[in-house]
């Protein structure tokens, strides 16, 4: 995480010429971000919360940013876009953070926009998404680590070289997920050999066929 959020701060530093000087002639850095510290995925909203402010706190003391401490400025989106998005601009109204730090894909999605043509700040979130990871129309987005089209193509690789099946099981977490990363699934397992099967299935199924078929 500290790794992850020290280049973010270098990239930042390097599009100070692109954002303005004016938010980096303060007396602090500040960076803001957007987790889901309740709702259904607080689980690790909480955790990606407290190593972001555990970051911070160790760049602090090793001097900030030239000598700049960093302010870290949070609220909680709940996993939910309509709050994620009002919490963000309510950040980006009050604080004029140097950095944004979303909880989502569609966070993300919905404020790329404004990102790009009225705060121009840097934004990285949780998010993998292909769409956000396009630098053309998103020049203020950085997404830290490969796409999840990207992650599906290295993993059906690997299975196809050590382990190949003919079928898989997929399994995610929301609609939204199923939405965006099966089809991506079905493109790759055809490269790679393998048979997509495209079914929904009931919690209890789920549950029953993952320990024996998890991936």
């Amino acid at each position: 995480m500290r790794k992850s959020l020290i280049l973010i701060m270098v990239i930042a530093i390097g599009m100070i010429s692109l954002v303005g000087f004016e938010c980096f002639a303060e007396d602090v850095v500040k960076v803001g971000a957007v987790q889901p510290i309740t709702g259904r995925f607080a689980f690790a909203g909480v955790q990606i919360n407290a190593g972001l402010e555990d970051a911070l706190m160790m760049a602090n003391e090793d001097g900030g940013i030239n000598g700049k401490k960093i302010e870290y400025i949070m609220e909680d989106g709940t996993y939910s876009v309509d709050k994620a998005v009002a919490a963000f601009k309510r950040i980006m109204a009050r604080d004029n953070p140097l950095i944004m730090y979303g909880e989502s894909t569609g966070m993300g999605k919905a404020v790329a926009p404004e990102v790009k043509d009225r705060y121009k700040v840097l934004y990285s979130s949780t998010s993998f998404s292909s769409e956000l990871a396009n630098a053309a129309a998103n020049p203020y987005v950085f997404v830290p680590g490969p796409t999840y089209s990207d992650m599906f193509d290295i993993l059906l690789k690997y299975i196809a070289k050590e382990n190949p099946v003919p079928t898989w099981l997929f399994s995610t977490v929301t609609p939204n997920s199923a939405e965006i990363r099966f089809p991506m699934a079905a493109k790759h397992a055809k490269n790679w050999g393998s048979t997509w099967w495209p079914r929904k299935w009931p919690r209890w199924a789920v549950w029953m066929w993952l320990p024996r078929y998890w991936i």
